[in-house]
């Protein structure tokens, strides 16, 4: 239910954000991935720090991959530094690369007024690596 409320546009209260955030660091695999879900639903731009952060320590391929997916979703710039680091580390895990890429893609193509992406700087960071 919290899933399909974020998708309309109704954020969880402050509290249930917060518990979500927390969850990002579960045991559970399907705990997580959940989270993850929501998160992307909920397109909340606070979160965006929290799921960086549970990208830094997660091991689980899987988990990573809707970690990708989730920022692409997030549609929040911030992301960008990680994403193309895993589209550049030749030892990533293909379907992990692919979200990546998906999800930079979703981040080009957004249109936020006054914070569009620079593509011209981001193909120039692309040919650099």
């Amino acid at each position: 239910m919290i899933k399909e409320r974020a998708a309309e546009g109704v954020l969880p209260s402050e509290v249930l954000q917060t518990e979500l955030r927390e969850r990002l660091a579960d045991s559970s695999i399907e705990v997580r991935r959940v989270v993850l879900a929501i998160m992307g639903a909920a397109k909340n731009p606070n979160d965006v720090e929290a799921v960086l952060a549970a990208l830094a320590v997660e091991t689980e391929a899987s988990i990573r991959e809707a970690i990708f997916r989730t920022l692409g979703q997030l549609q929040d710039s911030r992301a960008i530094p990680a994403l193309l680091h895993e589209v550049m580390d030749p030892l990533a895990d293909s379907a992990g690369v692919e979200e990546s890429m998906l999800a930079l893609g979703a981040l080009m193509t957004r249109s936020v007024p006054g914070e569009g992406l620079n593509v011209a700087a981001l193909r120039e960071l692309l040919s650099t690596r």
